[in-house]
């Protein structure tokens, strides 16, 4: 179980192996109130939806079984940030040389955020190790928007 910033419980489970259809989605983000499927990071593709619980009740707060078997048409996409597809697997670098071209701070490659994903997943195996609770040390700061030319310019 990991306790985020804001005080929300999340748990995490990572898995290759899984037997199950997939329904287009490598990440899911399991809540309360619904369910989040993002696309294979590698791609970066444009096909992140939600399907909210809410949707899924009938009349007496159930979710049945029917819905269930139907849940692609509860599906809400997510618009995206940006227009591009394919195959993106290392726009990170991209980004980071961009930024140090341009004098700019770079949003998704820097080394504070390697080590703070790093420790995060160090973290979990020390407190599954010991049984004990890990404390983050570092901190991860908020990601601006990439600036659309930077596409442009990666692309061109």
């Amino acid at each position: 179980l990991i306790k985020l910033e804001n005080d929300v419980d999340m748990s995490f489970n990572l898995s290759w192996d899984a037997w199950s259809p997939n329904r287009g989605a490598r990440l899911r983000v399991f809540g309360t109130d619904g369910t989040l499927y993002l696309p294979d990071p590698n791609g970066f593709s444009n096909d992140a939806y939600i399907i909210r619980k809410s949707d899924l009740l009938d009349g007496e707060g159930i979710i049945t079984p029917e819905k269930m078997a139907h849940m692609d048409k509860y599906k809400k996409s997510i618009a995206p940030v940006h227009d591009l597809e394919g195959e993106l697997r290392g726009i990170g670098l991209s980004e980071m040389a961009d930024a140090i071209l341009f004098k700019r701070e770079n949003n998704i490659c820097s080394g504070e955020f390697a080590c703070h994903v790093t420790e995060l997943l160090l973290g979990c195996d020390i407190a599954g190790s010991t049984e004990k609770c890990y404390r983050l040390r570092s901190r991860a700061k908020s990601f601006d928007i990439i600036d659309p030319d930077f596409f442009n310019r990666a692309l061109a």
